[in-house]
């Protein structure tokens, strides 16, 4: 009895030891507040705790920080990272515990009418059983069963130290992801207001308003565009009386040309401007803006042409 005693008393001390040493975190090398003045106290939040939206109240800039967040890939490597070092530190820990088995067994032997098992068995003089007609026979064998499988005494503390190395990688892997997360909301604030200062310094930054008119305005514009959008018989007649009879023609060729020439370069320099500023609702603003210049450079001589019918 004594000596049981003495042998539990020993695996009992040895679990309790551990071989892993003991860690200590350093200071951190930065002051515990942002100045030396004494933290005001509106503002008792620690800015380790604020949201992002806390530091960013602009619903634009927000929104662009939800789309980056929600389509960002490494973001979604780093979130599944974490995923997989927990689920490996619920295994590690698995191990403290003793494994439990269960089991359970039926087994069914049914026999059709007029058959039953063999009675007796063969003999040294070769007899065998015979079978018993009877109205079938159904047998059932049950059998269960409930035990420890496999465990391991946590000797020197050899399982609590890798339980501790799987918790600290799963701690790491969300930290990761948390730094990951920081990043790119970094980035996509310092293009989005490097971006807001670019266009603040636009020669037409100025022209947002005139360029975004109300809904009613818009439509009837278009509405007046396609009224007017059949111009080209318009302008071939009226450049029948901007050249003498003897060059009718040659006019009318002329002007036909420069339609060509315009619906030809138009398309051109529309997609040339959407493409060097991206196909945003800033490119389209330039493009408008680029074909109201011409509209009023192209009236301006043709303002100053007389009417010249005579020959």
């Amino acid at each position: 009895m004594k000596l049981q005693s003495g042998l539990m008393a020993a695996v009992a001390a040895l679990t309790a030891c551990t071989m892993e040493p003991h860690y200590d975190r350093p200071a951190a090398p930065v002051p515990a507040t942002w100045t030396d003045q004494e933290q005001s106290s509106n503002n008792t939040t620690p800015a380790s705790q604020m949201g992002w939206r806390d530091f960013f109240p602009d619903k634009n800039m927000q929104r662009l920080i939800e789309i980056a967040l929600a389509n960002n890939r490494d973001l979604r490597v780093a979130a599944l990272n974490v995923q997989a070092t927990q689920a490996q530190y619920r295994i590690q820990r698995s191990d403290l515990f003793p494994t439990i088995a269960a089991t359970g067994l039926e087994q069914i032997e049914k026999y059709p009418s007029g058959v039953t098992p063999a009675q007796g068995g063969t003999g040294t003089g070769g007899s065998v059983g015979t079978a018993v007609s009877t109205g079938g026979q159904t047998i059932r064998f049950y059998e269960a069963g409930v035990g420890f499988t496999s465990y391991e005494i946590d000797l020197f503390g050899r399982i609590r130290s890798l339980n501790h190395e799987a918790f600290e990688k799963y701690l790491s892997s969300e930290e990761t992801r948390r730094s990951t997360q920081l990043s790119l909301i970094a980035q996509v604030v310092s293009v989005g207001y490097t971006l807001h200062v670019e266009v603040g310094r636009s020669p037409l930054a100025g022209t947002g308003a005139w360029l975004q008119p109300p809904l009613w305005l818009a439509v009837t514009l278009l509405v007046a565009a396609c009224f007017l959008c059949a111009f080209g018989t318009v302008i071939v007649a009226q450049g029948r009386t901007l050249f003498p009879d003897r060059l009718g023609g040659r006019g009318v060729t002329t002007v036909n040309m420069a339609q060509c020439l315009g619906l030809t370069v138009l398309p051109a320099l529309t997609g040339y401007i959407v493409e060097a500023f991206g196909a945003d609702d800033l490119a389209y603003r330039y493009v408008f803006a680029t074909l109201a210049a011409g509209l009023v450079i192209g009236l301006i001589p043709y303002s100053r042409s007389p009417d010249n019918a005579s020959g």
